[in-house]
């Protein structure tokens, strides 16, 4: 209600949030070598077949550690060869595959930056409502490495302890929490967050 009547102060407030937790989100490209199956390409007049293809992925990551621990999802860095991270600003690192998680769809990544990195305060999840204001921060269709900051989106919080059972690739999303902010390929593995700039998933 308090918002309510003064929506520039609530709209302040989103904006500080957003602004407080971007400096730790990440843009994260993955490079994959398939060397399973054959392309072909034009040379000299002729389809010559190859199989060593590099396959690009894009997603996000959150700084979990001012030491260079970045977390991400597990299906976004599995097949890689190669992960880089790019930080706000456009500096980038490859990065280290610490540990997966299949179940939980969780990864750690290590980076080595010779400067303490900005870490966001994690929040409570036991403590969300529905309906209560969220932002999604991260790398939807690769502009970070356009724009070197994350994009956000707006939504509230439509549902909690959803249970969609275990999917592909053994990925168990239990307690999950429903959101209509939008999310787009290469939003996986960022950050959402409240209005008071903590992390809630």
């Amino acid at each position: 209600q308090q918002l309510l009547k003064n929506p520039i102060q609530h709209n302040m407030q989103i904006a500080d949030a957003v602004e407080s937790v971007s400096s730790s989100v990440v843009g994260i490209s993955v490079i994959s070598i398939d060397n399973q199956s054959t392309a072909f390409e034009m040379k000299d007049g002729m389809f010559i077949p190859y199989t060593d293809q590099e396959i690009t992925t894009l997603g996000s990551g959150l700084i979990y550690s001012n030491n260079g621990y970045v977390i991400t999802n597990t299906h976004v860095v599995k097949e890689a060869d190669r992960i880089f991270v790019t930080l706000v600003g456009g500096q980038k690192f490859e990065a280290q595959l610490i540990g997966l998680d299949d179940l939980t769809d969780i990864a750690l990544l290590k980076i080595n930056s010779k400067e303490l990195l900005p870490v966001s305060h994690l929040g409570n999840s036991n403590n969300l409502k529905i309906g209560e204001w969220v932002v999604a921060l991260g790398n939807p269709l690769g502009l970070f490495d356009i724009s070197y900051q994350p994009t956000a989106t707006i939504g509230i919080i439509s549902g909690l302890n959803i249970d969609f059972g275990i999917k592909d690739n053994s990925y168990v999303y239990k307690d999950m929490i429903q959101t209509d902010a939008s999310i787009n390929e290469g939003n996986s593995g960022g950050p959402l967050i409240n209005i008071f700039g903590e992390v809630i998933g």
